[in-house]
């Protein structure tokens, strides 16, 4: 009991203990803090882009294929690192044994990169989500700093990445919680190596930094809708897993399918594709536009 004592007394007091605690509670509230910025200034390009299409319907065939040529060009030439969705790059990096290897993924350049590619993005048109690429943020963030602090190699092969990951899943879902489980079960994969009392608070601290600048919102929404719960309510759950897991698992085949088929032609000509794509997302929003206009003009008739 003495010796324990004796031991949490120590590290109450070690420099090098608060200067971990340091790093990754001012990172946890910077993460936070961009996340935060981050998701104000997507909703804001989402609009926008919505905004624009709605009236010039033509718009978006300029502004599209043209803003993601641009997009692919800045990153190959000035942000290379910062492709993917972030997320499976965040969990690779816990994976790599060198340094150099993770600092290819993980640095302040990809992270900035990671921001501005992402609302360039929305402000053109293209279907992304800031989710991903805010873990890849808060994992580039931390990581970025414990290189800056001289960290020891255990914290910079797993804490930080952990911990700036989780800490983006917190702030950009508004759930703390979900952030310390997905530190648990996707960036850590077992319980016993990852329980730490630090990182888990600096995962709380982002979710919290990030509610006092967005404010407490419910991110998937909310519904006044109301069903029996014996009856309806165990339908309604079968039926929506089943179509669910149906729907992902074949999107999903698409996705990786559709990208092994594509990657050969992205490779030999990459702003040609990017142009192509950006041609057939105009296409989509323009029907949708007209959709919604036939629609109202209906509505108007009757």
């Amino acid at each position: 009991m003495l010796s324990r004592i004796k031991s949490s007394s120590q590290k109450l007091v070690s420099i090098q203990a608060w200067k971990i605690r340091l790093v990754f509670f001012g990172g946890a509230v910077l993460v936070g803090l961009i996340a935060a910025v981050f998701a104000i200034s997507s909703d804001f390009a989402n609009h926008w882009f919505k905004q624009q299409s709605q009236s010039n319907e033509y718009l978006p065939f300029l502004i599209t294929p043209l803003g993601l040529v641009i997009i692919v060009w800045l990153t190959r030439r000035v942000f290379p690192g910062s492709q993917g969705s972030g997320i499976p790059q965040s969990i690779a990096t816990i994976e790599m044994s060198r340094h150099e290897d993770r600092s290819k993924l993980l640095s302040i350049r990809i992270a900035i990169g990671k921001v501005l590619l992402t609302i360039a993005g929305l402000f053109s048109g293209a279907s992304i989500g800031r989710e991903g690429p805010t873990v890849h943020i808060g994992a580039s963030i931390m990581y970025s700093l414990g290189n800056l602090a001289k960290f020891p190699n255990h914290f910079m092969e797993r804490g930080l990445v952990m911990a700036g990951g989780a800490a983006g899943i917190a702030a950009a879902f508004n759930t703390p919680l979900a952030g310390i489980m997905f530190a648990i079960e996707e960036m850590s994969r077992s319980f016993e190596q990852r329980t730490s009392g630090t990182l888990l608070t600096a995962v709380v601290i982002a979710g919290i930094t990030a509610i006092a600048l967005q404010g407490n919102y419910t991110y998937f929404g909310s519904t006044t809708v109301e069903i029996d719960v014996i009856s309806s309510a165990l339908l309604a759950v079968v039926v929506c897993g089943i179509v669910g897991g149906i729907s992902g698992g074949l999107f999903s085949y698409l996705l990786v399918h559709g990208t092994r088929w594509i990657n050969p032609f992205q490779s030999r000509w990459p702003l040609v594709v990017a142009a192509i794509c950006g041609l057939i997302i105009a296409l989509t929003a323009c029907s949708r536009v007209a959709f919604l206009m036939v629609r109202g003009m209906k509505k108007q008739k009757y």
